[in-house]
């Protein structure tokens, strides 16, 4: 699962979960409910964020950073607009789509096998004063290897969501919302404040496109490289509408693979060196914490280990001649583990019944407050500042709560499902950028059957795992 957690770490998918058999998805609700009770409590909020670091766009990096003038202006635009974005975009109705694959290969070339693969299907019904309204259509997931190819559900309930205000549109990094400002304890965003320091611009071909009504857009490339090769740093062709800046098309990748031991081994001196200035990769930094690092033999079998994002791409279309939206987003990364490797692909797309449409759209109720804001509603400081044992406190206290919330949410389902056969969870998402309601059926059946699915999850030839 190592590049899926890469994958999802640079794109904020959900990296999916170990598949159980049926009768092990039902006995596992009831501890799911009370885990995502916990996650939601003792996540890291708003404010406990770090203030990004990045370097200092010298007036020599600055002068640099651009290779013709228009390059300049094309960027500056964009920018401005990614972090503007389009208030006059009030809603939409879509379908949507995900396929998530993770193959498993033992030879440098050779043919991989399908280790795990899980699709989802949805209708998002978005207002900009309600939320979000996700009615989960589909939802199936296979593992060969594992239990046999069956096709089982994974009643997990999450779907993209193709647009929603403060929405990264590079699909990269953070939260997926944007963020002004580089970070380069993360991907380094080439289109933030700051990308100077690490990337140099200049514009390629150019595009006129005749509308029906007879009006042109002028669509712009604006190429991107690194100053040096790093995992951290992207290289990709970006087109833009000239007249609005708004992201048209987008395909990069990294611009080096990135070495797992390297990289924990930079995170835990940094962290070493200052805690409070801590990086992104937490999960890869705690492979190198402890005292010794991992064994010998544990980093001889396990090297090379290195993981690449090979290629990103995102289309957007125009809807009702003036928003640009997202169509398809597809992400290929690849990891290697000693002898192994492990191909990973994200696959999405959107179709649109309607943008702006007449129809209401119904409201979202707010979710229940957090634990953590409903036990301590006068707390507005961050927990590290806290000694050590007032925090485990008020984890402790926290948990206590999470179980008691957990009985009440189960039990609210178990008498939604016997009334419609189907169950409503709201939620925030994006850090509480996004209100949403999520609806699924409690029959697993009607996800694994669904007619917004292929007939088939398997491609051909994929239904045998192999020896």
């Amino acid at each position: 699962m190592l590049a899926v957690v890469v994958l999802s770490l640079a794109l904020q998918v959900p990296a999916p979960a170990k598949p159980m058999s049926r009768e092990d998805s039902l006995k596992q609700r009831r501890r799911d409910s009370l885990s995502v009770v916990i996650e939601e409590a003792i996540a890291t909020s708003s404010r406990d964020r770090r203030p990004s670091r990045r370097d200092s766009v010298t007036p020599e990096l600055d002068r640099t950073a651009f290779l013709d003038p228009q390059a300049r202006d094309l960027l500056y635009r964009a920018r401005e607009a990614r972090i503007r974005q389009d208030s006059g975009l009030q809603s939409y109705d879509a379908k949507t789509y995900q396929r998530v694959s993770v193959g498993l290969g033992f030879k440098a070339i050779g043919r991989n096998r399908l280790l795990f693969r899980t699709e989802s299907a949805s209708r998002v019904r978005w207002s900009r004063t309600g939320g979000a309204v996700v009615d989960i259509t589909g939802e199936r997931s296979v593992a060969p290897m594992v239990n046999g190819g069956e096709v089982d559900a994974e009643m997990q309930g999450m779907s993209p969501v193709p647009y929603y205000p403060g929405r990264e549109a590079l699909w990269i990094g953070g939260e997926g919302r944007v963020r002004a400002e580089v970070d380069d304890r993360e991907l380094v965003h080439p289109l933030a404040i700051g990308s100077e320091a690490y990337y140099k611009y200049s514009t390629g071909d150019s595009l006129i496109l005749t509308l029906s009504d007879g009006a042109k857009i002028t669509l712009r490339e604006l190429r991107i490289e690194p100053r040096r090769p790093e995992w951290r740093l992207s290289v990709g062709s970006f087109w833009f509408d000239v007249s609005s800046g708004q992201l048209v098309r987008a395909v990069y990748r990294f611009s080096a693979p990135m070495d797992i031991w390297a990289v924990a081994e930079e995170e835990s001196r940094r962290h070493k060196e200052d805690p409070t200035r801590d990086g992104g990769m937490t999960d890869i930094r705690d492979m190198k914490d402890d005292e010794d690092g991992p064994p010998g033999w544990v980093r001889a079998m396990m090297s090379p280990l290195k993981a690449d994002l090979e290629g990103v791409t995102i289309e957007y279309g125009l809807y009702g001649g003036h928003f640009w939206l997202p169509r398809t987003q597809y992400a290929m990364a690849n990891a290697q583990a000693g002898f192994m490797k492990v191909p990973v692909r994200i696959e999405e797309s959107f179709t649109y019944a309607s943008v702006n449409g007449p129809e209401v759209l119904p409201q979202v109720p707010p979710p229940p407050k957090s634990l953590r804001d409903s036990l301590f509603p006068d707390d507005t400081g961050s927990w590290r500042d806290l000694p050590a044992e007032e925090r485990r406190a008020r984890n402790r206290q926290i948990r206590r709560a999470a179980a008691d919330r957990a009985e009440q949410r189960q039990h609210a389902r178990e008498t939604e499902c016997a009334a419609t056969g189907y169950y409503t969870r709201s939620q925030d998402r994006y850090d509480g950028t996004l209100r949403t309601a999520v609806r699924m059926p409690c029959d697993s059946t009607v996800l694994v059957n669904s007619p917004d699915l292929a007939e088939s999850i398997y491609d051909p030839g994929e239904e045998l795992f192999g020896v």
